[in-house]
């Protein structure tokens, strides 16, 4: 984890978990990073960056085939098991959009609340942010935001407790 006021890299926040072949689930709480040679645990207020890095035990250069997928993070500790995630999807039409407007159709295997969030890709720019009530099953959702986009990529997300959806790439046509 890096800390922005902390320059030195060996002196950032780490946590050594060993992996295995097998595909598993991995729940690392924010307490069990620790800076190198102390006990003081980072805040998630400071946290600015998380930054995965893979070592062979032998210290050799090796052939690595593998990859992360589902990277969460949550407010919760304990056992990952007791912790259910279930996914979701996210379809939008008309998918390249015109103007400002588009119907999102959000399939939710739960009734929850999630934070629907439109993002420009190049700048990071939240175009439009609200809170949604979804229903199990097929929620239809009207999006419309106020600013003028000039021609650009945009991503669609949808998070809340208990559910993961899957981000929607869409283009923005003026």
């Amino acid at each position: 984890l890096v800390k922005n006021s902390i320059t030195d890299f060996e002196k950032q926040y780490h946590h050594r978990l060993q992996l295995s072949k097998d595909n598993k689930t991995y729940q690392i709480n924010l307490s069990d990073f620790k800076q190198l040679g102390s006990d003081q645990t980072i805040e998630a207020k400071d946290l600015t960056a998380v930054v995965f890095s893979f070592e062979s035990r032998e210290g050799k250069t090796i052939q690595l085939d593998g990859s992360l997928s589902q990277v969460a993070f949550t407010k919760q500790e304990g056992n990952p098991a007791a912790i259910e995630i279930q996914t979701g999807e996210i379809n939008v039409y008309p998918n390249p959009v015109s103007g400002n407007r588009f119907m999102a159709q959000i399939k939710s295997p739960i009734q929850t609340q999630v934070t629907l969030r439109l993002t420009d890709a190049a700048s990071g720019k939240v175009l439009f942010n609200r809170e949604i009530a979804l229903s199990k099953g097929t929620n239809n959702v009207p999006v419309q935001w106020n600013s003028g986009v000039a021609m650009s990529i945009v991503l669609l997300t949808a998070d809340g407790n208990g559910i993961r959806i899957q981000p929607k790439k869409l283009v923005i046509q003026p």
